[in-house]
């Protein structure tokens, strides 16, 4: 068979639908004002119902949700406090502050386990 051969299956891709990772589906009943009340509140959030409920519940689970701008956010932050941890643990070797130093460089090693689970959360 050739490449151009009209005959020639394509390969078989599943529908988007059963390529999420999220495949269960939740419903609930609400009365009209709460639903009004909901519809309202998810719109202030300027995300779709669906997506707002997900992250109520997953709040709520103790799992709060983080966006990627978010996330990409915290990532530069963290990376400019560490620059600062770094000066001053520089600072306080050059004067002595042995004590402190140690402190520093712990708290630097924080920031660093920190600042890499986000960016395997980015990937």
């Amino acid at each position: 068979m050739s490449d151009t051969d009209e005959n020639a299956e394509e390969p078989i891709r599943k529908p988007k639908s059963e390529r999420r990772k999220t495949k269960c589906v939740f419903s609930f009943r609400a009365t009209p004002e709460l639903a009004k009340r909901l519809k309202k509140a998810a719109a202030n959030t300027d995300r779709k119902m669906s997506s707002w409920l997900r992250a109520l519940a997953l709040e709520a689970l103790g799992q709060p949700e983080m966006s990627r701008p978010v996330l990409t956010k915290l990532y530069v932050e963290l990376g400019k406090i560490g620059v600062n941890l770094n000066q001053i643990t520089k600072h306080a070797n050059t004067n002595g502050q042995i004590e402190l130093e140690a402190e520093l460089r712990a708290t630097m090693a924080e920031m660093v386990t920190l600042r890499k689970q986000i960016a395997d959360a980015l990937k």
